[in-house]
C-alpha cells in the first residue's frame, strides 16, 4: 500500500530545508526558532519539504509572514520555494505549513521569526549623535547670526560715526580755511606791496613803511602757526589751502594789476581788456576783485591809475596836470582832477605843493 493510498487523512509537517540570501545558504543561523539577518540581507527565499518521498511534486504549501501579508498564501503544486524582496528592518513571523484541503491552515502550521536589522546609522544611538549634532549646528548657526548681527550693527555704527567725523572734519577744514583765507590773503597783499613800497619811498616816510612791513611779516607768520601742530590735520589743511589760495589770488591781482599797467596811458583801456587779458569771465573778475581788494573793475582800474600818477607826481613836480593826466588814461585833464581829489583827498596841484614842502624840509 503507498501513502497515496491512504487518502492522506494523516497530518504532514513541513520543515524550513533552507533560508537563502543572495544565493548564499543561512541555514547554520537559525537558532531558537528564529534568524537575525542584517539590513543588506532583507531579500531572501525559504525552503521547505515534507519528508514525503512518495509524492512531494504534489505537495502545496502555505504560508504567511505577518505584517507583509494580510492573509495566507499558497505555492503552485510542487514548488517549495518562498520568496520575499526588501523587506523594510523590523520583526516578522513567518507562518507555514502543508496545504491540505480537508483541513484549515492554522492545523499543522509551525513558525519561525525573522529580525532584519536596522542600518548602523539609524539605530538609537545613531539617531541620539544626529540629534546633538544637528543641535550643535543651530546652536552655531544661531551664534553666528548673532555675531554676524552684531558685527554688522557695529560696521553701521562705524560707518556712520566715519560719516559723522568726515562731515565735522570738512565743515572744520572748510571753517579754517575760511577764517585763515580772510586773514592770510590781505595779509599777503599787504605785505607784497609794503615790500614793494619800501624800496620807492623818500627816506622820511621808510620808518613808517618799514612799520607795516614788519607787521604784515608778523601777521602772517602768526597764521602760518596754526598749521604746525602735528595731530590737527584739519588745521594743517586749512592753512595749506589758505596759503595755496592766497597765492592763487595774488597771481590773479598781479596780473591784474600788470594788465592794467601796461595799457596805463591808454584811455580806451577798461574792464574787458583785463578780462580778455587775465583770461576770466566779467562775474569773475568783479568778483574776485571785489573780495581782494574790495573794488569793482571800474574802481581798480581808477586806483592804479590814481597811484600812478601820484609816482609820476614824485618823480616830476614839476610836470603839467595835462600831461600827467594824458600819461595816466585821462584825455580831459579837469575831470582827472576831479577823480584825483576824490581818490587821494587833494587836488594834483595841491599834491605837488605837499611834495616840494617835504623836499624843502629834508
Amino acid at each position: 500500500m503507498t501513502p497515496t493510498g491512504l487518502g492522506r487523512r494523516y497530518k504532514r509537517q513541513a520543515v524550513i530545508t533552507d533560508i537563502e540570501v543572495g544565493g548564499e545558504s543561512l541555514y547554520d543561523r537559525i537558532a531558537d526558532g528564529g534568524i537575525r539577518l542584517n539590513h543588506r540581507q532583507n531579500s531572501f527565499s525559504v525552503s521547505f519539504t515534507t519528508f514525503d518521498y512518495g509524492d512531494e511534486s504534489s505537495v502545496c504549501y502555505t504560508y504567511k509572514l505577518e505584517g507583509v501579508d494580510n492573509d495566507f498564501q499558497q505555492t503552485d503544486m510542487g514548488d517549495n520555494h518562498i520568496r520575499y524582496h526588501h523587506l523594510p528592518p523590523g520583526k516578522y513571523v513567518l507562518h507555514y505549513g502543508v496545504y491540505e484541503p480537508w483541513q484549515g491552515n492554522d492545523d499543522a502550521v509551525q513558525t519561525m521569526t525573522f529580525e532584519i536589522l536596522q542600518p548602523w546609522w539609524w539605530r538609537w544611538w545613531a539617531k541620539g549623535t544626529y540629534a546633538i549634532v544637528l543641535m550643535a549646528i543651530a546652536l552655531f548657526v544661531a551664534r553666528n547670526r548673532a555675531k554676524h548681527r552684531r558685527i554688522k550693527k557695529q560696521l553701521e555704527i562705524t560707518a556712520w560715526e566715519k560719516r559723522n567725523l568726515n562731515e565735522q572734519y570738512s565743515k572744520m577744514t572748510q571753517f579754517y580755511t575760511r577764517v585763515i583765507h580772510e586773514f592770510m590773503t590781505p595779509a599777503t597783499l599787504i605785505s607784497s606791496l609794503a615790500h614793494d613800497l619800501q624800496q620807492r619811498v623818500r627816506p622820511a616816510l621808510q620808518a613808517s613803511v618799514f612799520m607795516m612791513v614788519s607787521q604784515t611779516d608778523k601777521l602772517i607768520d602768526t597764521l602760518n602757526q596754526l598749521g604746525k601742530p602735528e595731530d590737527d590735520r584739519a588745521m594743517q589743511e586749512a592753512v595749506t589751502k589758505a596759503r595755496e589760495m592766497a597765492l592763487t589770488d595774488r597771481e590773479f591781482l598781479r596780473k591784474c594789476t600788470e594788465s592794467v599797467n601796461r595799457h596805463i596811458a591808454d584811455e580806451n583801456y577798461t574792464h574787458r581788456d583785463m578780462m580778455d587779458e587775465v583770461g576770466a569771465s566779467h562775474a569773475t573778475l568783479y568778483r574776485k576783485l571785489k573780495a581782494l581788494t574790495g573794488k569793482d573793475s571800474t574802481s581798480f582800474i581808477r586806483d592804479i591809475r590814481m597811484k600812478a600818477a601820484c609816482q609820476i607826481l614824485a618823480e616830476n613836480p614839476g610836470i603839467r596836470i595835462a600831461e600827467l593826466a594824458a600819461r595816466v588814461g585821462y584825455a580831459n585833464p579837469k575831470y582827472f582832477a576831479t577823480c584825483f581829489k576824490k581818490d587821494i583827498g587833494v587836488t594834483p596841484s595841491e599834491y605837488m605843493g605837499k611834495g616840494r614842502r617835504q623836499e624843502e624840509k629834508q
